[in-house]
């Protein structure tokens, strides 16, 4: 019996088995570009064409599984860990989740403080606490810059600054003072401004005393309560003229 075209064998129904590269459907032998269906070709081709189907070693592979990219129409070769799809090993298509892809390249995005971490790209804070910029090329990563209220110690850790403070220097010292603290030049330190004594007021960076006379103030010109022998007359504590009080310097 003459087998159909491309058949190995068959019988009074048609063709059984087919040479490589073809498949039996209804009795008669398909070209198929499944690349299960050809010897010796990359596990990870996902399309083949051959040119010679009774020999296997002509097979050409036309396309790659994803994550991998095409040579010389023969091998896939993996992408690189930051692509999902890639034309070659330095052209990615799409990256990886977590990447952000600039011409052609797949890497961490610089501008929202993100860096590499066990090939995903990670904030600087959730690697390290508190901290606002990294150093990528360092192994580990390490901290390069902190959280404002923050400062950046010897062994390259965020320490939170003393209570007050905005910004303050590595030895715990404050530079500057959050609203409604008193800053204190020769001791570096914030105080809250509520800790005034009651003789004092706030004038926006120290306790000041009050004006003479005053035993409670809202600042430099207004008294709210005055001293004994003091009289409160439209905001300033005057002698008493009733007790023939007069003011001795």
């Amino acid at each position: 019996m003459l087998c159909p075209s491309n058949c190995n064998q068959c019988d009074s129904t048609g063709c059984l088995t087919c040479i490589l590269g073809f498949l039996p459907v209804s009795g008669v032998c398909v070209f198929t570009n499944d690349c299960s269906n050809y010897l010796g070709v990359d596990p990870n081709c996902a399309s083949c064409n051959s040119t010679n189907i009774a020999n296997s070693t002509s097979t050409i592979c036309e396309g790659c599984l994803t994550g991998y990219y095409l040579v010389d129409n023969i091998s896939c070769l993996p992408c690189p860990s930051t692509c999902q799809s890639c034309s070659s090993y330095s052209v990615c298509l799409v990256c990886s989740p977590t990447f952000t892809y600039t011409d052609g390249v797949c890497t961490c995005d610089a501008l929202s403080n993100q860096v590499l971490n066990n090939s995903k790209c990670v904030s600087c804070g959730s690697l390290l606490p508190s901290c606002l910029t990294c150093n990528s090329t360092a192994t580990p990563v390490g901290c390069t810059a902190c959280l404002p209220t923050y400062y950046l110690n010897s062994s390259g850790i965020c320490v939170e600054c003393p209570s007050g403070c905005t910004t303050c220097y590595q030895n715990n010292s404050c530079t500057q003072c959050k609203p409604g603290f008193i800053y204190n030049s020769v001791a570096l330190t914030c105080t809250d401004s509520a800790l005034c004594n009651s003789t004092q007021y706030f004038n926006g960076s120290i306790c000041t005393s009050c004006p003479s006379g005053c035993s409670s103030c809202v600042d430099s010109l207004t008294c709210i309560a005055c001293d004994l022998t003091y009289s409160l007359i439209d905001g300033i504590c005057q002698c008493d003229a009733q007790q023939s009080m007069f003011y001795s310097a």
